[in-house]
């Protein structure tokens, strides 16, 4: 106490002598008066206009409702202000504050100061956070389920791909289930529920997580909207929102189901929903396409449709038959027809048994342990061996009476019988022919050659 009063002197050093001190009181055993009096020193430091000294004192109140939340409350007017600082790390330091000075007394005030900071930022880190945020509150600390749709529709709305999956399961859960403590209770939410969503399909942008929810609710809880609205306008709506453009694919899907179970529950498939069916039945989608051609099915038989898609049923547990007994006079009407009886895998005919073992046999065709008969194998193939290669002689010389023999070509370019005139003096000129040598006398004289004459 006493370093406290001493340091407040309204100088730099004073204020972080201060937050030291602050530090220890929370990091100490609690005691009642030292946190009294670090709570009072604290918010001269979060009103300050200083942006360190609210730093300070936003990090220094964290720390004080670790220890006890009621020390903080009453600075929680100047905490929410200091959201709409243009500092971003003070920013995100009141965000945590803020969270864990909420409980279930101020959930209501510090949920909506967050959601009105949603819809005016543009920051996506600082959009996530609050979004984040706003689900674990709302999640936590709930005043009760109606509350509880309103908000987490607001956070749809504005948070949109930001939401994480699981939150809209688990809203759809709350929906379904209740609170499992009143009926009627449970009855009314499913109401309030179903009567706000239809009323939303008539804004104009809906991100699409909100569109899959309220696709689920109306196809699930479409009969208790009251207010004279039927069915046939339940399915308008859901016929005009499949032409919406969605970011994902599945989206169109959920409609489509929507539709579906409320084809079920009016017993007839209306025009309008037979032209979307023909529409997208041909799509590239392979899902969307899939529930329009299984909704074209169930259509032409309502019995069916009806024990497939009971009302209100999304609680229910469904009674699984491993032995599938409800087939049993399909078959005897198949086997009466000619049909093959099943066989169990271990009773299969080698030529069908394509799961079975690989016989040894077989290395004929590989080796290696080869398949036999009509099995699939499993094993490595060998290694193809490359052919060897068999070379010819090179054919017998032919005689070439003295001539020069070209050389065989090869990879290179042919030089033999080419005279080299390039040397390392340069070009080598050809040489002079030498002159012929002189005729030499015959013998006799005369000049003539021995025999020659006119003899």
């Amino acid at each position: 106490l006493d370093v406290l009063r001493r340091a407040d002197t309204g100088i730099n050093i004073g204020y972080a002598i201060i937050y030291e001190a602050v530090r220890t009181i929370t990091a100490i055993f609690p005691n009642i008066q030292l946190l009294e009096t670090a709570a009072s020193h604290i918010s001269r430091f979060v009103s300050s206009d200083n942006h360190n000294l609210k730093y300070l004192g936003i990090k220094a109140l964290a720390g004080i409702v670790q220890v006890n939340q009621k020390y903080a409350l009453e600075h929680q007017l100047v905490v929410v202000d200091c959201l709409e600082d243009p500092d971003e790390t003070l920013k995100r330091k009141t965000l945590d504050l803020l969270y864990r000075m909420t409980n279930a007394g101020n959930v209501v005030f510090v949920v909506d100061k967050l959601i009105s900071h949603l819809r005016e930022t543009s920051d996506d880190a600082f959009r996530a956070s609050l979004t984040e945020r706003i689900t674990q509150l709302a999640e936590r600390y709930a005043p009760d389920n109606s509350w509880f749709i309103r908000t987490m529709n607001g956070v749809f709305e504005l948070g949109g791909e930001l939401v994480r999956p699981d939150v809209a399961h688990n809203l759809m859960r709350l929906i379904a289930e209740g609170s499992g403590e009143d009926d009627e209770a449970d009855m009314a939410l499913r109401r309030f529920a179903a009567a706000t969503y239809y009323s939303m399909l008539d804004r104009p942008i809906l991100p699409d997580i909100l569109v899959c929810v309220i696709c689920w609710v109306l196809g699930e809880y479409g009969y208790l909207i009251g207010g004279g609205v039927a069915l046939e306008d339940v399915v308008d709506k859901l016929v005009d929102a499949v032409e919406r453009q969605f970011d994902a694919p599945s989206t169109r899907c959920w409609v489509v189901v929507a539709i579906t179970k409320l084809v079920a529950q009016l017993g007839a498939m209306p025009a309008q929903v037979a032209e979307v069916c023909g529409k997208y039945k041909q799509s590239s989608q392979v899902l969307l396409s899939k529930y329009c051609s299984e909704l074209e099915g169930l259509a032409a038989e309502v019995g069916t449709m009806h024990a497939a898609l009971p009302t209100d049923a999304s609680c229910e547990d469904l009674e699984v038959d491993p032995a599938l007994g409800f087939l049993d006079a399909y078959v005897a009407e198949a086997l009466s027809r000619g049909a093959q009886p099943y066989l169990a895998p271990g009773e299969r005919p080698d030529e069908l048994d394509v799961g079975g073992s690989i016989s040894a046999a077989g290395g004929a065709h590989g080796g290696g342990g080869g398949g036999g008969g009509h099995g699939l194998r499993f094993d490595e193939y060998e290694k193809q061996q490359a052919p060897s290669q068999i070379l010819a002689p090179p054919p017998a010389a032919a005689p070439t009476n003295g001539a020069p023999v070209a050389a065989p070509l090869g990879s290179g370019l042919n030089v033999s019988g080419v005279r080299s005139v390039w040397g390392a003096e340069g070009f080598k000129a050809a040489e002079p022919a030498a002159p012929p040598p002189p005729p030499q006398p015959g013998y006799g004289g005369g000049g003539y050659a021995y025999g020659g004459g006119g003899e």
